[in-house]
């Protein structure tokens, strides 16, 4: 009987051993008159050990056969990782078959083996293969695909029991050498080894919004959550993208450019033959963290980080050497963040006529006819980036070319809101220039171009009231009204580009100059954009909402003395001045308080340094105290 309990536990039934119709399981056949009922019991709990071992020697033989009749695994197939893992259980279940056939051996020599000395033998399997066979029915019944096996695999390895922890350890070995294999693809050759979707880095879907010119050579690929190994984090995986994305970058554009006799084309193809030559170092690296049977995750991330350095050194010289990346910052700021004050102010006095017409009445042309003469009027027209930017009525259209956005709350409700800045991305500054980073400077140049108007029509009522100064008593009270809302908006001006825009800009190129990594730059970058947009108050939706209620106070005044100028101590023109000055008396009000506060509790540091500048003078404290505990606040400010 020894030798039919071997075959049961081999997966072979018989006359002594079936399968039970009940439980699926090899059990002992009922009825059998020389087996003694203790004896049933224990070569059915041997027996098992067969039903477990049978249904992992089926899910091994179904791969095997797939992968002998398809050249490459289809999802249908389960895939590379299920193939790999078939592999890992086969290797596991070879000490099961060598304890197999020595048993067999053992029989052979003594028939009169008792049945106890197998089931010792056998009962370091009886932890074993429940095991395997439970993982298997897990990872069939969830569906789980591709790097998801990594990841259910990974957890079994925390057992406490150590047969069990050696066995998973071995098995997630084995499936790792599919995930090394494609990490070396990716990131040394920029090929994604991928047919059945299994790989946590997948090819993005590019917005039909988004310019082909754009989607050729970005966001080709994203991560996929679904398939990244919970072991892995985040950081790790940005860095396998990004290296690959720049490898990809360096061999399309690198045949892409001498064909079109580009001046880049010397500096590319260099750095192509570098990366090329070092494709051999970083492929032994990988082959080196497949060999290594324990996975560490510092060893990967290590790996990881030293081909992306490299390749980000490459990077780095092509974008910030040899494309002039600070000019072309340089460039951006001065037309989204009005560092050409003078264009701005020229294009403003020009538009403004055609700009009080109704929305339906103006169009693109007539905003880029105005920008474009007052480029001419402040001698930049010959400047080949500024020919880049255009303007658009309609923010979230893309030019041909081009990428413009706006943000998501905007009031259609004037012209100059629903104005625009449109900029065609020259290759490879796309790399930095991504639209989304497009939406938030295009964000920017609204607050900011906002400001700029409200200032001069400001200095405009100014001038205006001039030519009346000999009513001055008359028009005292808007004489100080308007001095009030100047106060205000000139030092607010000052803010945002003192305190914010150049000190952002300088701390920008410090870092740029700082560092040989390209990856390092786009880093820097995205926080010089939040940045940007937490000290100018975008993000902060209260100090946001009072200041555009302030601007547009401000212009209903400069709007009112341009139409109503001689008639101002009209019954009606006095109670349009008085409805003002009380909003803009409130909306002040409310500035320096939430400002206040907002420095008072500590978070923002800008808030306080905003405070700064509109009440250096204490004319806010003054004219709007504050409880005690604000005021103790106000105090302590530096002076």
């Amino acid at each position: 009987m020894q030798h039919e309990l071997l075959l049961a536990l081999s997966g072979y039934t018989g006359n002594v051993f079936s399968t039970s119709t009940e439980t699926g399981m090899i059990e002992v056949t009922p009825d059998i008159p020389f087996i003694h009922p203790s004896e049933v019991s224990i070569l059915n709990k041997i027996c098992r050990l067969g039903t477990h071992y049978r249904h992992l020697r089926e899910f091994v033989w179904e791969q095997n056969s797939s992968s002998l009749t398809q050249s490459a695994p289809s999802n249908a197939d389960g895939g590379l990782y299920l193939h790999a893992l078939a592999h890992g259980l086969e290797c596991t279940l070879d000490a099961y078959r060598e304890a197999l056939v020595r048993s067999e051996h053992e029989c052979i020599r003594d028939p009169h083996l008792p049945l106890t000395h197998l089931q010792h033998v056998f009962e370091e399997f009886q932890v074993l293969l429940p095991s395997l066979d439970d993982c298997l029915t897990y990872i069939r019944k969830q569906k789980l695909h591709g790097c998801q096996i990594l990841t259910h695999l990974h957890e079994q390895c925390s057992s406490g029991f150590p047969i069990l922890q050696n066995a998973y350890t071995k098995i997630l070995w084995v499936c790792h050498g599919v995930l090394y294999k494609q990490l070396s693809a990716f990131m040394v050759h920029g090929v994604l080894l991928d047919q059945g979707s299994e790989f946590f880095i997948e090819r993005g879907q590019s917005s039909q919004e988004e310019p082909a010119k754009v989607q050729d050579d970005t966001h080709q690929f994203r991560i996929a959550p679904a398939l990244l190994p919970s072991y892995i984090p985040v950081r790790v995986a940005d860095k396998v993208l990004f290296t690959g994305e720049a490898i990809q970058i360096f061999h399309k554009r690198s045949q892409e450019l001498v064909h079109q006799q580009h001046p880049l084309v010397a500096p590319l193809s260099q750095a192509t033959a570098d990366l090329k030559a070092d494709q051999y170092t970083f492929g032994a690296l990988f082959q080196e963290l497949q060999q290594k049977p324990m996975f560490q995750l510092r060893e990967l991330e290590t790996v990881v980080e030293h081909v992306r350095e490299s390749v980000g050194q490459h990077l780095w010289k092509l974008v910030v050497e040899e494309c002039h990346l600070v000019d072309h910052l340089q460039t951006v700021k001065s037309f989204f963040l009005l560092g050409r004050g003078e264009l701005y102010q020229a294009f403003i006095d020009l538009s403004s006529p055609f700009m009080k017409a109704s929305q339906q009445q103006i169009t693109e042309h007539d905003v880029n006819t105005c920008f474009q003469q007052a480029m001419i009027k402040v001698a930049i027209e010959s400047d080949d980036l500024a020919k880049k930017f255009t303007l658009t009525m309609n923010p979230g259209v893309a030019a041909q070319g081009g990428v413009a956005a706006a943000p998501a709350t905007i009031d259609a409700g004037s012209p100059w809101e629903r104005l625009g800045l449109c900029y065609t991305v020259s290759w490879p500054h796309h790399l930095l220039f991504t639209p989304p980073v497009l939406e938030r400077y295009n964000s920017l140049f609204k607050f900011l171009l906002s400001i700029r108007r409200t200032q001069m029509a400001l200095h405009q009522s100014w001038a205006l009231l001039m030519q009346h100064k000999k009513r001055s008593r008359e028009l005292a009270q808007v004489w100080q009204l308007r001095s009030h809302m100047g106060f205000l908006v000139d030092n607010l001006q000052y803010y945002v580009q003192v305190d914010v825009l150049e000190a952002q800009f300088a701390a920008l190129l410090s870092k740029i100059s700082s560092t040989h990594d390209f990856e390092h730059i786009r880093q820097a970058h995205d926080k010089y954009i939040a940045t940007l947009q937490a000290q100018l108050l975008l993000a902060n939706n209260a100090v946001s909402k009072v200041l555009k209620q302030i601007l547009e106070e401000c212009n209903a005044l400069s709007h009112l003395l341009q139409l109503h100028l001689p008639d101002l101590t009209s019954p009606e023109c006095r109670v349009q001045i008085e409805k003002i000055g009380k909003s803009f008396k409130l909306q002040s009000s409310l500035l320096f308080k939430i400002l206040s506060a907002g420095g008072s509790h500590g978070p923002s540091p800008h808030l306080a340094q905003l405070l700064l500048r509109v009440d250096f003078n204490k004319y806010f404290s003054t004219q709007y105290p504050l409880h005690s505990s604000a005021k103790g606040v106000a105090a302590s400010r530096p002076v």
